[in-house]
């Protein structure tokens, strides 16, 4: 027995140092150079032009993909850089506002986080009601389903207009750019065949026949799993691809 112990103790001892080991590096910049009097979070960081960057909170994060270069100068890591680059600009060093129409285009654009929700929650719910009208027959599930897939198709138009006035705006670095060439697209295609999933519902009830209603099922389905995707993209963009790390 008191082998036994002493083995446990010399393997304990062994595996601390092991479990200790932290192979995430340490902050290079330890305040965040988005809102600069705040300490950085090590687990909310991106990789730009091969440097690691730290941020406090994922809002800085995302505010800094967008539009990096009036930050650099906040970073030890570009310094140098953003020091020789910042007497090209003005004394500000804010990127140049939009005007008219563009400005316009980019204040729409703000609120795709705002309605973006809506066609995510109806259609999902669609989806979960058209499942339990084929389930239980009961056509109250039924009506659900074709109320949320009219109203969701709806805001869907809402949502895909403001969310390219947003990516019209938008400046993602390296892999992140091809993220919103993948949310823009996905989002758009899911949007259209929302608006298809409403007309063959609407059809499918007027006519009355299987094949219709079994292309309106077919498409609701398909456009409640590529929200899903669509929506993994979006939330890659805000929180970065390091996000699900577990």
């Amino acid at each position: 027995m008191k082998r036994l112990l002493a083995l446990l103790v010399l393997a304990a001892g062994i595996s601390l140092p092991v479990l200790a080991d932290d192979s995430t590096p340490l902050p290079t910049n330890k305040m965040c150079p988005v809102l600069t009097d705040q300490p950085v979070d090590p687990t909310i960081f991106t990789d730009y032009q091969g440097k690691r960057v730290w941020f406090c909170c994922p809002k800085c994060r995302r505010t800094f993909l967008e539009n990096p270069e009036p930050y650099l100068h906040n970073l030890p890591q570009f310094a140098a850089a953003a020091g020789a680059g910042q007497e090209e600009h003005s004394g500000s060093g804010l990127p140049e506002q939009p005007q008219g129409i563009s400005r316009l285009v980019r204040f729409l654009g703000k609120f795709h986080p705002v309605v973006v929700h809506f066609p995510i929650a109806l259609i999902l719910a669609a989806a979960l009601a058209e499942m339990l009208n084929m389930l239980t027959g009961r056509s109250l599930f039924g009506n659900a389903a074709r109320y949320s897939v009219a109203i969701g198709a709806l805001s869907t138009i809402l949502t895909v207009g403001f969310g390219w006035a947003a990516g019209a705006f938008a400046r993602y670095p390296g892999e992140l750019a091809r993220v919103l060439t993948l949310h823009r697209w996905l989002g758009t295609s899911a949007g259209v065949l929302i608006l298809l999933t409403a007309i063959l519902s609407e059809t499918s009830r007027r006519k009355k026949t299987g094949g219709l209603r079994a292309s309106y099922r077919i498409t609701l389905f398909v456009a409640a799993l590529l929200i899903g995707v669509v929506g993994h993209f979006g939330g890659t963009l805000v929180f970065g691809p390091e996000h699900y790390t577990w």
